[in-house]
């Protein structure tokens, strides 16, 4: 049985959502009024290595191994230009040390765009729903 792994990156007007097969994994408020990409980069980074995990952990041998690539990016309507070019490169690749020098690692450069879901799609706005969301960082 294949081990499903749908992630998304929600950027709302408050902040962003990572969720997981539509559960919400991490919630990341703005700092000083800005997306806190860096943090939600680190939280991609460990789902991408659980889902491998998991995508892999029963392979045959003769199977060639599976990566997670994917990501649907859903987008505030009002979202500023530069924010969404900071989303997909930092849903592209991050910086890593290999050896003395930082190369850039690939993350989920697989990105599909949408919109934030509204009613009655969603049982909220969720700009509005975000405010009111208590999420522990899994």
């Amino acid at each position: 049985k294949e081990v499903k792994f749908d992630v998304e990156l929600m950027v709302l007007k408050n902040g962003m959502l990572v969720n997981v097969n539509q559960v919400v994994m991490a919630k990341f408020d703005k700092i000083d009024g800005e997306h806190d990409f860096k943090s939600v980069s680190k939280k991609l980074q460990q789902i991408k290595k659980a889902a491998e995990f998991k995508m892999n952990e029963n392979r045959p041998e003769s199977e060639e191994y599976k990566y997670k690539k994917d990501i649907l990016l859903l987008l505030n309507e009002e979202e500023e230009y530069q924010n969404i070019v900071s989303a997909m490169d930092t849903l592209r690749s991050y910086p890593t040390v290999v050896i003395d020098s930082v190369e850039h690692a690939e993350l989920m450069p697989d990105i599909s765009l949408g919109d934030v879901p509204k009613p009655p799609f969603a049982p909220d706005d969720m700009n509005d729903t975000y405010n009111s969301l208590e999420v522990k960082n899994r």
